[in-house]
């Protein structure tokens, strides 16, 4: 509780800033609670997605799950891919085209 009396009491001293039109109230918020993000910085959007998988591919991610749990590594099957996506993205297109052909292509619901 000490913590946040002494935010409170830096806010006090620092939220003078109405008499001052230059003043940035943000900048002020940030620099008392102590944020780390920077005015403006944006966040990347986050949008939900699914994907057909094989049930051998599912298999697969929850080995690698396991694998890592038994290291005391936390990871879940989002990270997973986007892991893949990462190492994918490193690949040159003819290496790309050569993974491709050995990746099968599940039936689509449609």
């Amino acid at each position: 509780m000490g913590n946040l009396q002494d935010k409170l009491n830096r806010s006090k001293k620092i939220s003078s800033g109405a008499a001052n039109p230059g003043h940035d109230k943000f900048a002020t918020a940030d620099s008392v609670m102590g944020g780390d993000n920077a005015r403006g910085a944006i966040k990347e959007k986050v949008v939900s997605v699914a994907y057909s998988f094989p049930e051998s591919y599912l298999t697969a991610i929850d080995d690698i799950i396991l694998k890592c749990m038994l290291k005391g590594v936390k990871i879940n099957k989002s990270e997973i891919v986007r892991i893949g996506i990462l190492m994918v993205n490193e690949l040159s297109v003819e290496e790309i085209k050569d993974h491709l052909e050995s990746v099968s292509v599940p039936k689509g619901r449609r």
